[in-house]
């Protein structure tokens, strides 16, 4: 996948840009606050009609404006479209090749991006909804049967949680029937995904830390066997979700930690370590779909040589150069790009892209 070109109006503090991107590399660089992040989280949101750091659409438009607008034309799957946004504080409206689109889903499921971005380590590291979070949007990508059943379990779940609200207790049985079998489902594509990925995972952080690793994701389920032993199980803690009126167990709490090879779990890990990890993580899902033959997604590294020492961003530099996919960094200087033969360097002012290589000409 590719972004060949984007625009954006009344994006955060983004004047009414239109970019051409390179292919391979592209860096931003540009003092803090002059944009960098906006642009990178603009080419996310083209990409997952959302934000990587805030849930609040209002909060990506610019102030005093009613509406964002980001435009693209993107190469995906061999196929080349326009896609256009229109973000306001109560939605969004979305078309390709400016035919409106009315469900998002047909939309979200045709690109793909992944972000690095310092602001959710964190997220990651302690919110076990980061992690469901992240899992599921890899395998609503990949699978689209897994968004049929994310999306049933969703509506089968809400209707347990009236039930038990209303303490109808006679009724909790036969929902948790269809409850356990979705949950056996979703947690089977989310095993396959995580076994899939481990070797990757492994090699990708051997290569970033110079040595051996073992490092791997380990999935938690909240409820786990067969169909049967998942009703047996709800059936054995109704009492005690009555009590809670809200359903305590299924993969709506499920979790999954980075684990090394001594048992270490990430939040043991140092924060060097856990970047380091997370980072293996992104990349490892990045190969893996590549080699599912599937689009290249998009690569946005954001901030992410900060806090790196000379020996591990050599290494980090090495990884990405190596990479097909288009990638897209920002840094607070050049050196990144003047590291990577062929990159495309922009600097990112007051909102506005200054394009070095334009102006070399």
């Amino acid at each position: 996948m590719v972004i060949r070109t984007l625009s954006a109006l009344h994006y955060r503090n983004l004047n009414e840009i239109v970019v051409d991107f390179s292919e391979g590399v592209n860096l931003l660089y540009g003092d803090n606050g002059q944009g960098k992040t906006n642009l990178v989280e603009s080419i996310y949101f083209i990409t997952h009609l959302d934000s990587f750091r805030t849930g609040q659409l209002a909060a990506v438009i610019q102030n005093g404006q009613r509406a964002g607008h980001i435009q693209a034309r993107i190469d995906s799957r061999g196929q080349q479209c326009k896609a256009t946004v229109e973000i306001t504080p109560r939605g969004r409206r979305v078309w390709l090749d400016d035919v409106p689109i009315r469900r998002l889903s047909e939309y979200v499921g045709r690109f793909f991006s992944i972000v690095f971005n310092p602001e959710n380590l964190f997220a990651f590291r302690q919110q076990p909804h980061e992690r469901r979070m992240t899992l599921d949007r890899y395998l609503s990508f990949l699978e689209p049967e897994y968004v049929a059943a994310l999306r049933e379990f969703r509506a089968i779940h809400a209707q347990k949680n009236q039930l038990l609200k209303a303490e109808q207790r006679p009724d909790l049985a036969d929902w948790n029937g269809l409850f356990a079998q979705k949950c056996y489902t979703i947690g089977v594509y989310r095993r396959d995904l995580i076994a899939a990925l481990n070797p990757l995972l492994s090699q990708v952080h051997q290569r970033l830390v110079g040595r051996a690793s073992a490092l791997r994701l380990v999935y938690q389920p909240s409820l786990g066997g067969s169909v049967e032993d998942m009703r047996e199980r709800l059936a054995a803690v109704e009492p005690q979700e009555v009590r809670s009126r809200f359903a305590l167990f299924g993969v709506h709490r499920d979790d999954m930690q980075l684990v090394d090879g001594t048992g270490r779990q990430s939040e043991q890990f140092s924060q060097g370590e856990f970047r380091l990890a997370l980072l293996a993580l992104k990349l490892a899902m990045s190969e893996y779909l590549a080699g599912r033959e599937l689009s290249r997604p998009v690569l946005i590294f954001d901030d992410v040589f900060s806090e790196l020492d000379q020996t591990v961003h050599q290494r980090l530099t090495e990884e990405l150069t190596r990479l097909s996919n288009q990638i897209f960094i920002t840094a607070t200087d050049r050196q990144p790009g003047d590291r990577m033969p062929g990159a495309r360097i922009m600097e990112i002012r007051d909102g506005n892209v200054l394009d070095e290589e334009r102006y070399r000409r």
